[in-house]
């Protein structure tokens, strides 16, 4: 189950970073400083959740 919900997460995030360069203007380098900042976002979300939802064990 962890496989396909990574699998789903990382094909979500792919499009969304397709749609955020896309929607820049041609020969810009906005779209790219976007994406970097979403990714950036997103790496920082999903660090978050991983360790919200994992309890620590020793």
């Amino acid at each position: 189950m962890l496989t396909k919900a990574r699998q789903v997460g990382s094909a979500a995030v792919v499009a969304i970073l397709v749609t955020v360069l896309a929607s820049a203007p041609s020969g810009s380098l906005v779209g790219y400083h976007r994406g970097f900042l979403f990714m950036a976002i997103a790496c920082f979300a999903a660090t978050i959740t991983v360790v919200a939802t994992n309890p620590r064990t020793r």
